[in-house]
């Protein structure tokens, strides 16, 4: 072990700043809306490797015909770039790349299996770039136990561990555990195009500084952090992270994925289980794409913007399913009137969009929550929103327009909002005279029975804000909830308001009261029963949050 720290340490003081590899992204993978700093070049892509260095690892010596590896009595250096093939196993010792000659290295791994106490059991220190192949039907497994303990000046902290540029490809299965640390860390650029990991990490699953590509990759990931996350403290531009493809089952008691920059999804199946986020972009999280089902989340999707342009997407989350942390929250939870609408400027970088996909949301905060501005011009949204006052199915800080697509989303009364008067397509918001259990189906139809619309709640709901292209100004509808249906004649293409909160609230559809407005930041309380078209009571002191 001495020599091996030995020529660490001598690797260290040489090693010079490499720049992060850039590349043209895959002719059949859809463009980024942004430049990114993690691209997948065509050697990536590579699957197989027939000409290769032989290495044997071996507690009792490993062996190889190569003068570019060192075998040390812990372990083996490769010190050249080539193609290197692992067979073997170590149950206490490091595989470590140091080529000095800025190529690429390709360390197969054929039945590997390493083990370190306290330290990376791969550590590649030094080259331009490193690809890890995983050879065809093979089993591998990269282990590491105990807390790690420095052995240079890198502070060394995952089972797999990159200085430099990191792809993972082939079509085997690699299995990476970390009792105390992460489980695959990389200063640099990372890329996967291929094989079946199963990685248990203490702390991170998979962690990169400058950002993480996705293609055609099996994940799955336990983790005590975050599942997946990037993030570069010296540079904010980095930290992408992109899904071309592939399969994900992340079960983490952080956010299962965290970018410190932009998150894309294109196609891929994720099944997500988080303690915080399912999914979490300090910049625009956009999804395309592809299958997102979380299970469980404190919030479902958060980013300082979140566009939503296709996919199936599921959501349970005990807070919001889909939050815009962009703005401020101001004074007014809920609030999303046009009161103040001229006095808030908000960033094109912020807010909700939905122009696609099919969305479904079983939230106990607010179901689509953004700080600023909510705008929805297709795909299918379905909320089963909070039960309690505090929150709302839809909420939206400035303001919320609807221009095409299916909404329909339901929960507690106290903060439901309407979508506002810069729509351009119909949009309803009904108050029901009581609570409605879980199990009841809602629908709306046209005058002459067509049904536009339907869902069965998941909860207890009373408030409904439905919207859908067919619904237009100067025609009758009929809300079916349940045994019971409300007859709405579209007097304008917004039918009912939302609750201002601190101010006043509206007077109610035909059949259902007014109510004043709730005091010190509480929400009001709505009574059953009550006249047509009941006026609006006085406002309370508005609450600071």
């Amino acid at each position: 072990m001495k020599k091996l720290i030995a020529c660490i340490a001598l690797a260290a003081v040489c090693l010079a700043l490499l720049a992060v590899y850039r590349g043209s992204l895959p002719e059949e993978k859809a463009e980024v809306p942004v430049p990114t700093e993690v691209t997948v070049e065509d050697e990536d892509k590579v699957q197989a490797y027939r000409q290769y260095t032989s290495i044997t690892l071996s507690d009792a010596g490993s062996t190889t015909d190569s003068s570019f590896v060192s075998v040390e009595e812990s372990g083996v250096v490769i010190n050249r770039s080539g193609h290197y093939r692992l067979t073997g196993s170590l149950s206490s010792g490091m595989v470590i790349v140091n080529a000095q000659d800025n190529g690429t290295v390709v360390v197969i791994l054929d039945g590997a299996s390493v083990h370190a106490d306290n330290c990376a059991a791969l550590y590649i220190l030094s080259n331009n770039k490193t690809i890890l192949n995983l050879a065809e039907g093979s089993e591998n497994s990269l282990s590491s136990s105990g807390e790690f303990v420095s052995i240079d000046t890198n502070h060394i902290d995952g089972t797999v561990f990159a200085k430099s540029d990191l792809v993972i490809n082939g079509s085997g299965s690699l299995t990476v555990s970390s009792d105390a640390g992460h489980g695959i860390v990389c200063k640099d650029a990372l890329v996967f195009t291929g094989g079946k990991l199963n990685i248990t990490a203490e702390k991170k699953g998979i962690s990169a500084n400058d950002g993480i590509a996705f293609t055609d990759a099996d994940i799955q990931i336990k983790s005590g952090t975050s599942g997946i996350h990037t993030g570069n403290s010296d540079d904010t531009a980095f930290g992408d992270i992109l899904i071309y493809s592939g399969n994900f089952d992340i079960d983490s008691d952080g956010d299962c994925i965290h970018s410190n920059n932009y998150f894309w999804l294109f196609d891929g199946t994720l099944t997500l289980s988080s303690g915080d986020d399912g999914i979490h972009a300090d910049r625009t999280l956009y999804i395309e794409g592809g299958t997102a089902d979380i299970t469980e989340s404190y919030e479902g999707l958060e980013g300082n913007k979140v566009e939503i342009s296709g996919g199936e997407i599921t959501i349970t989350a005990s807070d919001d399913g889909i939050n815009s942390s962009g703005g401020s929250d101001g004074f007014f939870p809920g609030f999303n009137t046009d009161v103040f609408k001229d006095n808030e400027e908000t960033d094109e970088d912020e807010g909700i969009l939905i122009s696609g996909g099919v969305i479904r949301i079983n939230a106990n905060g607010d179901g689509v929550d953004s700080n600023t501005v909510l705008t929805v011009t297709g795909g299918e949204l379905f909320v089963d929103g909070p039960v309690n006052s505090a929150n709302g199915p839809l909420d939206a800080e400035h303001s919320a327009s609807v221009s095409g697509g299916r909404v329909l989303a339901i929960g507690s009364a106290g903060m439901a909002i309407n979508f506002g008067s810069g729509s351009t397509q119909g949009s309803i918001l009904y108050f029901l005279p009581s609570n409605q259990p879980a199990g009841t189906v809602i629908s709306l139809s046209d005058a002459v029975g067509n049904e536009l619309i339907r869902h069965t709640s998941a909860k207890a709901f009373q408030a409904v804000t439905v919207s859908c292209p067919e619904i237009t100004a100067g025609k009758t509808y009929t809300l079916t909830v349940g045994s019971s249906s409300y007859e709405i004649e579209m007097t304008s293409l917004i039918y009912g308001e939302g609750y201002s909160f601190g101010f006043g609230g509206p007077g109610g559809p035909g059949g259902n009261p007014g109510w004043p407005g709730g005091q010190d930041g509480n929400p009001p309380e709505i009574p059953e029963g009550g006249p047509e078209n009941g006026p609006g009571g006085p406002g309370g002191p508005p609450g600071r949050r």
